[in-house]
């Protein structure tokens, strides 16, 4: 599904009035959809503290008030705006609903009476949040922060209106502060800040409703961002032919790093033999094998070239018929591992950068960038840093704006961006952008990251598989495989499903 920005949001909003239906119309709609789901998450007829901000989230607050009042609910109606009677700014569609409200009987106290929201709060069973919405641009500041504060204090059940008030609608960042939720209804399509942390853990269960914006305003806007799902990636996957073999699956190299760390490019290595490169040559020094032989079963090796690196290199990609090279897990951040890495750069046709292969650039990110430019197809490159990775190679990118900063970071380095963690972002040099969302905790384990690189670097190894897809496809099956350990995990047991998780997601439309 398509993720939107606010500006993309607001365009659709404009859009689909300019074609004929009223922002009133879209109003209570949206409240319509509000007062829905409400309705199913409620116990019945309750006692119900709504807030109602100055935009149009207010405007749908609203609507849900007067609807619920129809339907028996108490309602403890709130409003940001100082004094009933008074519009203090409310957009006219809202002001609107507002009079609608009042004409029902409906009451409206200020939100600055901090005793009158205290004894609503304490008296009700749930809270309908529509103060700000997803456009809002500035943190909350006092007095509103000691509400928001007193409205977490209670622990109530919370639905959101759009987003919960406080969180960035691009970004996911907490404004200063927010509003916890236990569920939120946003409407038309998700916004970039419920897929994007902390965003995402303060919506809570989210709902996105139609309220008849049409299919053909988001036709106009294609926007580039997307929640990662195989519907994006599973036609770019090859199945393998029933006459195939091992070079038509591609072949991989795999870098192993420092010999104290050879398990990391073992996990690698095994993962990329799973996910299904035809053959999977792994550098290592051989007197490390003899104590773990199980572990290399499928694994061919060759020793790491010494002296003139480049040209060891060279001639270990040529003599292997390798497609795809991987560096990094377990390697060190020094000059022999940048050695190495620029090595590949010149050598293999795909190469994934990973781990102390990103920090062995620090402070050089223009060395890297130059040399993956001077590459014979592009993208061909894929970097896949963790935050504090990505902050070695791009210290002035802000992560805390994690599609931006990665969305810049693979136009700069002109290379598919793998920015991880619990909403990883993978990015593309033309501004593609996919955020993956089914990622469990239990993946904060250390060799977590050397499976993915394994992963993806043997994905990529069918020179066929477009470069962005398989890496977004990477970063799902990892998520789908710790999906299927109950318990905690080690990261050998994700390499054990790997196989079965491909097979079924690129057979099943």
């Amino acid at each position: 599904m398509e993720l939107f920005t606010i500006s993309e949001m607001q365009k659709a909003d404009r859009l689909a009035i300019e074609s004929g239906i009223s922002g009133i119309f879209l109003m209570e709609q949206a409240g319509i959809c509000v007062t829905s789901q409400f309705e199913r998450i409620s116990s019945g007829p309750c006692r119900v503290t709504i807030l109602a901000g100055p935009g149009n989230n207010g405007g749908d607050a609203f609507v849900v008030a007067r609807l619920l009042k129809q339907r028996a609910y108490k309602i403890d109606m709130f409003e940001l705006c100082s004094k009933v009677g008074q519009d203090g700014g409310i957009k006219s569609d809202a002001n609107f609903m507002k009079k609608k409200w009042l004409e029902i009987g409906g009451q409206v106290h200020s939100l600055s009476n901090i005793s009158d929201i205290r004894e609503s709060l304490d008296q009700s069973t749930m809270l309908i949040d529509g103060l700000f919405g997803a456009g809002l641009n500035r943190d909350i500041e006092k007095p509103l922060l000691s509400v928001i504060d007193e409205i977490n204090r209670a622990n109530l059940d919370v639905l959101a209106i759009d987003i919960p008030s406080g969180v960035n609608g691009d970004t996911g960042q907490i404004m200063g502060t927010a509003i916890k939720a236990s569920h939120t209804c946003s409407f038309h399509r998700p916004k970039q800040g419920h897929y994007l942390y902390p965003g995402r853990e303060m919506c809570g269960e989210l709902n996105i409703e139609n309220i008849g914006i049409s299919v053909r305003v988001s036709n106009q806007i294609l926007p580039k961002q997307h929640i990662n799902s195989p519907d994006l990636w599973r036609g770019s996957l090859n199945k393998r032919a029933i006459n195939s073999h091992k070079y038509h699956q591609g072949s991989v190299l795999v870098v192993s790093g420092d010999q104290t760390m050879q398990g990391a490019s073992v996990l690698s290595s095994n993962a990329a033999v799973k996910v299904g490169a035809g053959l999977v040559t792994m550098t290592v020094a051989k007197k490390e094998l003899q104590t773990h032989p199980k572990s290399y079963a499928a694994i061919m090796l060759a020793n790491l070239p010494e002296g003139e690196v480049a040209k060891g290199l060279d001639a270990l990609v040529r003599s292997k018929k390798i497609i795809a090279s991987l560096i990094g897990p377990g390697s060190m951040p020094n000059v022999k591992t940048q050695e190495r890495a620029l090595a590949l750069l010149k050598t293999s046709k795909r190469v994934v950068l990973d781990a102390g292969a990103i920090t062995a650039f620090k402070g050089q990110g223009e060395l890297l960038s130059a040399e993956i430019k001077n590459r014979d197809v592009l993208p061909s490159v894929v970097l896949t840093p963790h935050e504090g990775e990505f902050k070695t190679l791009f210290p002035d990118l802000n992560v805390k704006n994690k599609i931006k900063a990665a969305r810049e970071a693979a136009k700069r380095m002109n290379a598919v961006i793998v920015l991880k963690g619990v909403d990883t972002v993978i990015a593309s040099p033309d501004e593609r952008v996919i955020v993956n969302a089914n990622a469990p905790a239990t993946l904060a384990s250390a060799g977590t990251g050397d499976v993915l690189a394994g992963i993806i670097v043997g994905l990529i190894a069918n020179i066929d598989t477009p470069l962005f897809e398989a890496a977004a496809a990477a970063v799902y099956i990892h998520g789908e495989c710790a999906n299927k350990i109950s318990t905690e995990l080690v990261a050998d047991e994700l390499i054990d499903h790997v196989a079965d998780v491909k097979q079924v997601l690129i057979s099943h439309s």
